[in-house]
């Protein structure tokens, strides 16, 4: 059923609230994710004050322009986002460890990272990989 325009204005105030009370962000592109692994995810990074959901892509835009981030190129598909609050450490490694262990019969992996936000910046997703390879490397930090 499609969305009534107050229904859209609500989505798009919600996602600015979760923009704005985060402190950095990364976006993935899932692809046959069963509702268990993403349950767990959640579950998994709730103590750490961060979320995972599935965004509507054009209502997310709309939310990151009003947000005065710019920049960002999302195609058509899926795309999840995970709002993280003060701790972002814990919580991008056990996003890490997601995007690595979680794959298809095929050996295809179930997420993609596509961009990321960390302190008013915007961050490609190779740049959120190496962000994770630093913290592994220099940091002895290891996803959870």
């Amino acid at each position: 059923m499609a969305k009534t325009k107050d229904q859209k204005k609500n989505v798009v105030a919600e996602y600015k609230d979760k923009i704005a009370k985060a402190t950095s962000f990364v976006i993935v592109k899932p692809s046959k994710l069963t509702p268990n692994e993403v349950a767990q995810f959640r579950r998994e990074i709730f103590d750490f004050g961060a979320s995972f959901n599935v965004v509507k892509n054009s209502l997310f835009k709309i939310a990151l322009k009003e947000s005065d981030i710019s920049g960002l190129e999302m195609e058509a598909g899926e795309y999840a986002v995970m709002f993280m609050g003060q701790d972002y450490i814990q919580p991008s490694k056990m996003l890490q460890k997601f995007v690595d262990t979680t794959i298809t019969k095929e050996k295809d992996k179930k997420v993609a990272l596509v961009a990321g936000y960390l302190e008013n910046a915007l961050l490609s997703a190779e740049q959120v990989k190496e962000l994770a390879d630093i913290l592994k490397s220099e940091y002895g930090i290891e996803p959870a």
